[in-house]
């Protein structure tokens, strides 16, 4: 089901911030699931609940590529290793890309995820990985977009006691 370019399409983009530059990630302040992700209801009368929950990036990139092409996919992967990003684009500065789980890990590897820094993030729990979408989301709804925290909190880029080298 193509989610609609209305009411609907609206409220979605009521609850992103976008960095102002041109990299920046699209962070989501919705409702943030256990495992760190942004969700978003949509009425759906084809389901017993009247509604389906869609994770935020994937209902982003549903509105751009197509919902048909989303189902098809596997995986919505981000670029970014934000989970609160929902920047998609029909352009190279999407932050996601379809695809599978092999495209996902091609990608990972391509860009170091799998060397200290992608341990360090790994070795971290999915709820503290909730926990970190939820500060970043607080974060951004209290002090607006903050490129540090998309970095420290989102991507999980910085570690504890890394400092800068210049």
């Amino acid at each position: 089901m193509q989610p609609s370019q209305s009411e609907e399409t609206r409220r979605f983009w009521e609850k992103v911030v976008k960095g102002e530059t041109p990299g920046a990630c699209w962070v989501w302040v919705g409702a943030i699931g256990a495992d760190g992700y942004g969700r978003f209801w949509v009425k759906d009368p084809n389901t017993e609940a009247g509604e389906k929950m869609w994770r935020a990036h994937r209902y982003a990139a549903a509105l751009t590529f197509g919902s048909d092409e989303v189902e098809a996919a596997e995986m919505v992967t981000h670029l970014c290793d934000n989970p609160l990003c929902v920047r998609a684009e029909a352009t190279a500065g999407s932050h996601l890309f379809l695809g599978d789980h092999a495209a996902n890990m091609r990608e990972r590897a391509a860009r170091g995820r799998d060397n200290l820094h992608g341990l360090a993030f790994l070795r971290r729990s999915r709820a503290e990985r909730a926990a970190d979408s939820r500060a970043l989301r607080e974060l951004t709804l209290a002090h607006g977009y903050d490129q540090d925290a998309v970095d420290r909190l989102g991507r999980g880029m910085v570690m504890e006691g890394q400092t800068q080298l210049f």
